[in-house]
């Protein structure tokens, strides 16, 4: 009964606090007390690629007060999700646990209370075999991105010639770029077509490497589970309830798709938010 009427001292209690909570409710097999900690994490630590990358929108516009908990703290939340069997965490946090380096991977990531936590030598693995699937997705989805002009390009010449630049640079001796298709601040469109790229595109040509850039990382995200076997989420299909209308949107017939309150419209494996 008392498991039933707990209550978190805040209305939204910090990171350590919801794990705490977990982790005692987990123990002591007080399963209402685990599931209100467990709550607090999965609306953090989102299944869904869609309101996943909406949560990077919003974090990346305030500084001041980040959405997302450190890259670390994904450490804890691997094991949490292991010990109680939660799979909606395990995606979000192999994810974050694949964008940080390796040293800080193996130094782990020390609790509040002074407990140091690592990954298990499985799930290390894994991060490590994930990864390494990662950069091969991450370039085949470079090529597929940057292979040449759109349907509606208006300037042929320079964006034939921006897209092969473009290429190049990603092999060229020195190069620094890295391939990791779902860290937080990384994206294909910056690369190309972001406010310090020195490559220059037609309109057209912007936003077809926008939406497809945003696609393939959509499609990466979708594929990991199967990869590893893991179990399917719920609610996990990209395509979200579809509505039963067409709408002509850029170059033709599209999809109009609602996603947990959220407006996009996907045309020719596009995707766009309203």
């Amino acid at each position: 009964m008392a498991g039933n009427a707990f209550r978190f001292p805040d209305e939204k209690p910090v990171f350590e606090v919801a794990c705490a909570i977990v982790r005692l409710g987990h123990k002591y097999e007080f399963d209402a007390i685990a599931s209100k900690g467990l709550a607090y994490l999965t609306d953090i630590y989102l299944s869904s690629w869609l309101r996943w990358a909406h949560r990077l929108n919003l974090s990346s516009l305030d500084g001041s007060e980040p959405v997302l908990p450190t890259l670390a703290r994904s450490i804890s939340v691997m094991n949490i999700a292991r010990i109680t069997d939660t799979p909606s965490l395990l995606l979000p946090a192999l994810v974050e646990c694949c964008n940080m380096e390796f040293h800080e991977l193996m130094a782990g990531y020390q609790r509040e209370d002074g407990v140091l936590e690592h990954l298990s030598a499985d799930d290390l693995a894994c991060v490590v075999r994930t990864r390494t699937e990662m950069v091969r997705l991450d370039a085949l989805a470079a090529l597929r991105i940057f292979r040449g002009v759109s349907a509606g390009c208006t300037d042929p010449a320079l964006c034939n010639q921006s897209f092969q630049d473009a290429l190049w640079s990603l092999t060229e001796p020195g190069s620094t770029m890295t391939f990791r298709p779902l860290e937080r601040d990384r994206h294909w469109a910056d690369y190309a077509v972001g406010c310090s790229s020195r490559y220059k595109f037609c309109e057209e040509c912007k936003q077809r490497i926008r939406s497809q850039a945003s696609s393939e990382r959509m499609k990466i995200w979708d594929l990991l589970p199967s990869i590893f076997g893991w179990p399917e989420l719920p609610g996990h299909c990209w395509m979200g309830n579809k509505v039963s209308r067409r709408v002509a949107h850029l170059s033709g017939e599209c999809d109009v798709l609602m996603y947990d309150s959220i407006t996009f419209v996907t045309c020719e494996d596009n995707l766009f938010p309203l």
